[in-house]
């Protein structure tokens, strides 16, 4: 019984959480980022459980690092969004968050849907009713 129970600790996780690269979000506080890290990690963890990910990755497959996202604050942003930038030095997966005065670290469910639109995104009908996956 110890045994399997060890053998399960050593696997790794199905969906693995990537590295998170807070240094163009350098107005979030250690404590700020802390919580974003523990959001983002049981929305990776819900998303995994709803099978998000058996045909994509979360983290490009054309970035350099491919367990990496680049977190930015984007005090203009309307949602959370997660998208490939090719022009980056080096090609990689960025997360925009829309963080400023006033504004509160994205919840779980931000990050689900930021996730949905970054590896599903929207239907037309979605799009169009509730503005669904579109950033400002």
């Amino acid at each position: 019984m110890l045994i399997a129970l060890l053998l399960a600790a050593a696997e790794p996780s199905a969906c693995p959480m990537p590295r998170l690269d807070f240094q163009a979000a350098k107005d979030m506080s250690l404590a700020d980022r802390a919580r974003f890290t523990r959001n983002f990690r049981i929305a990776i963890e819900q998303a995994c459980a709803d099978g998000m990910f058996k045909t994509e990755p979360l983290v490009d497959e054309r970035s350099y690092e491919k367990d990496l996202i680049y977190v930015m604050t984007a005090a203009e942003a309307n949602i959370t969004s997660i998208y490939f930038g090719p022009s980056a030095a080096p090609p990689a997966t960025l997360m925009e968050v829309p963080l400023g005065p006033g504004r509160q670290v994205p919840a779980v469910e931000d990050f689900r849907e930021a996730i949905h639109c970054w590896i599903k995104g929207a239907t037309p009908e979605e799009e169009e009713k509730a503005g669904r996956c579109l950033p400002d």
